[in-house]
């Protein structure tokens, strides 16, 4: 899916989306994705984040996998965005950093669907997520989400 169909399905305005592009797939039980990033040199998250050696900040990257894990839920559940009330990430349970992203790059993320489960109308989702930088791990992030459906599922 591209920019224009991720803008309709968040409710994110296009300065804070920070996926490009996102690709679903199913194989066995096993739901994943795939998400894509550019950060320019212009890119609003690299002003200011240590002026002489511009770095994206780690906060940026749990984001961009918060944002690919929603996608996730929303593809792999076939949730159509005006049963969406809302949308949260409502937890971090791991993070690890490796390598640091810079200006003019494109991150990458393969997000694994962990857990999935609905209480009343609220849907859970867990997922994995690492993301690369031409091929090599910059970070290994594990969120939750949670996302308000109008009607039970």
């Amino acid at each position: 899916m591209d920019k224009s169909e991720i803008l309709r399905l968040l409710p994110y305005g296009e300065n804070f989306l920070l996926v490009d592009e996102f690709f679903y797939k199913t194989d066995n039980n096993d739901n994943f994705g795939a998400a894509k990033k550019y950060f320019n040199n212009e890119h609003w998250a690299f002003d200011g984040h240590f002026k002489k050696y511009q770095i994206l900040p780690g906060a940026i990257l749990i984001e961009f996998c918060a944002q690919a894990s929603t996608l996730l839920a929303i593809e792999s559940l076939n949730i159509k965005p005006l049963d969406m009330e809302s949308i949260r990430l409502i937890g971090v349970e791991k993070a690890s950093f490796r390598r640091e992203v810079r200006p003019n790059q494109t991150i990458e993320a393969v997000t694994r669907s962990q857990q999935n489960k609905t209480i009343k109308n609220i849907l859970y989702y867990r997922t994995t997520n690492t993301i690369r930088v031409n091929q090599d791990v910059v970070a290994n992030v594990v969120v939750t989400g949670a996302i308000k459906i109008n009607n039970v599922i």
